[in-house]
């Protein structure tokens, strides 16, 4: 079961700020919301929550891919060819599993960053393991920050290639929370090297 998604107000203030500079466009998936810049081809922030896991297995990735939205600039498979990226998912696919339907959500570019290949299978996944094995004693509320350089770095294809990815887990009824910072690049630290206080 997913628990809808409350967006505190600190959230405001960071999406007026960002858009005045980058014209990001916000999405409502459902299952997960999310500010892009289409400057960038990226997702600048997703939100998400989860509450009480459930693993379906009968519903797996075979068959999907990363699809377009209509009327919006977004990445595409040649942006992720010959390199070291992975099509990143902010707003994790296994975590929306219980349906076929719930999951295709998670593979639309909107959700879809630049990441680097080891980060990606590596803590980035660990830590969204994590999130799934916490929901079972809380409700979580799940913030993705994406940052970039400045002037930000892009692939040959003109797509952004972000510099850091920050992930808040707000744990709605303990009333705390677990921030972390990943370099995109390989993360050879224990997981909680990476966590960060604010």
């Amino acid at each position: 079961m997913i628990k809808k998604i409350f967006l505190l107000p600190i959230y405001v203030a960071f999406v007026v700020s960002f858009k005045q500079e980058n014209n990001l466009k916000f999405i409502d998936k459902g299952i997960y919301k999310v500010w892009y810049s289409e400057e960038y081809r990226n997702p600048v922030k997703v939100v998400y929550s989860v509450y009480h896991f459930t693993e379906n297995k009968d519903v797996n990735r075979k068959g999907l891919n990363f699809y377009s939205e209509k009327g919006i600039k977004t990445a595409s498979s040649k942006d992720f060819a010959g390199n070291d990226y992975d099509k990143g998912h902010l707003c994790p696919a296994e975590t929306f599993s219980s349906t076929k339907e719930e999951m295709k959500i998670t593979f639309s570019y909107v959700n879809c960053s630049v990441q680097y290949y080891e980060l990606n299978r590596g803590l980035w996944a660990k830590l969204e393991h994590l999130e799934r094995k916490w929901s079972a004693q809380d409700s979580l509320i799940v913030t993705v920050e994406l940052v970039f350089d400045t002037p930000v770095k892009k692939l040959p294809t003109g797509t952004a290639i972000p510099k850091t990815f920050k992930k808040n887990i707000h744990f709605y009824h303990a009333n705390k929370t677990e921030s972390y910072s990943f370099p995109n690049a390989e993360c050879k630290m224990p997981l909680e090297s990476y966590r960060i206080n604010f």
